[in-house]
């Protein structure tokens, strides 16, 4: 497994136990709820105040993660939806010579032209990629056809969707720093796994020179939807460079996330003392 399918799967598995402990803390309750909420249809105006009361402040705090979990999601999935949609509706035809590249990169009526100066791979159940008029007008061959492979590695690898899931998962738990870090990894670790990928077969020197055309291009602007985008990190370019940054671990952010998850599991497996009551 290569290093950013590790990140990936480590966002993935750390924030989906986080997700099912917080699901489990808001269904402690459950049936005492749903017997108080019988009751009150049933009878009386008291059996009201013990639903309410049945609900612990751990209770209502994990349906507000569930809530602001639910909301991110959504509108990550609208936002990408609306600006893609947006940007393809600008697409135009593409000529011979596109059409041969695309072939060879392994994009055969995977790509679209469209006008401006996007590059990126979108698409959460059949990816494809975009390249912009600005662009192609600005690389020659042999750069296009670097850039395009490291955006056909993208696809392959379905990183539209990654970036999607460890996105939701890094921004919904902010509170806890470690998860929100190792989703930051994978998001590094993918380009620069994909630029080895493309170098490896088309040359790095090229795909060096397609990266610095498309930053100046794009004029410091990338856009905010979860998309792999051929962007100018600054580990891409010391990459590129030759030069191997390594990154150790936050023991801040880490301790910090160990703490909270703690007091999560306890609160998952013992019953809080801050319940207020319940029906009986």
């Amino acid at each position: 497994m290569n290093k950013s399918n590790q990140y990936f799967w480590s966002t993935v598995f750390s924030g989906g136990l986080v997700l099912l402990a917080v699901i489990s803390l808001a269904a402690k309750n459950i049936t005492p709820v749903y017997q108080a909420i019988l009751q009150w249809c049933g009878a009386s105006i008291g059996a009201c105040q013990q639903a309410i009361s049945a609900i612990s402040p751990l209770n209502i705090l994990a349906l507000g993660i569930l809530g602001w979990f639910s909301v991110i999601a959504f509108v990550q999935i609208w936002q990408t939806i609306v600006a893609v949609r947006k940007i393809t509706s600008r697409r135009v035809a593409m000529p011979e010579y596109l059409k041969r590249v695309a072939e060879q990169v392994g994009l055969t009526d995977r790509l679209d032209l469209v006008t401006g100066n996007a590059l990126f791979c979108s698409g959460f159940g059949q990816p494809r990629v975009i390249l912009g008029t600005d662009i192609l007008k600005a690389l020659t061959k042999p750069e296009l056809t670097a850039a395009l492979s490291h955006e056909a590695f993208h696809l392959r690898n379905r990183d539209p969707l990654k970036v999607l899931v460890t996105s939701v998962f890094g921004r919904s738990f902010f509170f806890l720093p470690a998860l929100a870090e190792i989703a930051q990894k994978y998001l590094t670790e993918k380009e620069l796994e994909a630029d080895l990928a493309a170098g490896m077969m088309w040359g790095e020197e090229y795909l060096a020179k397609a990266l610095y055309k498309v930053l100046a291009l794009a004029n410091g602007s990338r856009p905010a939807v979860l998309v792999a985008n051929f962007a100018a990190e600054p580990e891409r370019i010391l990459r590129l460079r030759g030069v191997t940054k390594s990154v150790g671990l936050n023991y801040w952010s880490w301790g910090a996330t160990l703490v909270i998850l703690s007091l999560l599991s306890l609160s998952v497996f013992y019953r809080p003392a801050l319940a207020l009551g319940g029906c009986q």
